[in-house]
């Protein structure tokens, strides 16, 4: 999956000790998950850019990395402004879009985009394995971080196996579009 391939680089976060950066940035992730309040994302945004850009991983992998979660979010923050709320901020025909509504969809967008940004400095500053040894000596029961590890792996096996799937479609002159429907070009 390339989740430690940046791995080597060298940089603060790089150097940090691994347990003591699993505790903090998975307290961080806590903490970012339970503010309800908009005057705390730009210190989320802020805190959350300061750790990336100190951990010098490349745009190109955080971007790659949001991609599809953010696909899954993007469908919410599409929905959820004309759902939730009372108080119209606009109106379109039949289309109310709420206040509480886009209060919401700031919050949530804003929690995703830094919860996934720390979980990737998180695991992407060090090997998969020392992450799971931090684990270990940070109590975890054994049974949970070996399930963690075949889990990693197995995930490593289908993204491999995926991308044989496709060049062979590929290669047969088949083609998969968004929608799944299997077509020939």
């Amino acid at each position: 999956m390339g989740l430690d391939e940046y791995a080597a680089i060298d940089s603060v976060i790089h150097r940090w000790e691994q347990r003591s950066k699993l505790v903090a940035l998975l307290a961080l992730m806590f903490a970012f998950a339970f503010t309800n309040r908009l005057i705390m994302l730009p210190a989320m945004i802020g805190v959350t850019t300061i750790l990336f850009v100190l951990s010098k991983l490349p745009l190109s992998f955080l971007i790659r990395r949001l991609r599809y979660p953010g696909l899954f979010i993007l469908a919410v923050v599409i929905l959820l402004p004309f759902a939730t709320g009372e108080t119209v901020v606009l109106s379109v025909g039949s289309l109310t879009v709420t206040q509480e509504g886009l209060t919401a969809v700031l919050l949530i967008a804003a929690r995703f985009f830094c919860i996934l940004t720390v979980s990737l400095v998180l695991f992407g500053t060090a090997p998969f394995m020392i992450t799971i040894q931090a684990l270990r000596s940070l109590r975890l029961p054994p049974i949970i971080a070996d399930m963690t590890l075949l889990a990693y792996r197995y995930l490593d096996e289908f993204g491999q196996v995926r991308t044989t799937m496709q060049r062979a479609m590929r290669l047969r002159g088949l083609k998969i579009d968004l929608t799944g429907i299997l077509y020939e070009f």
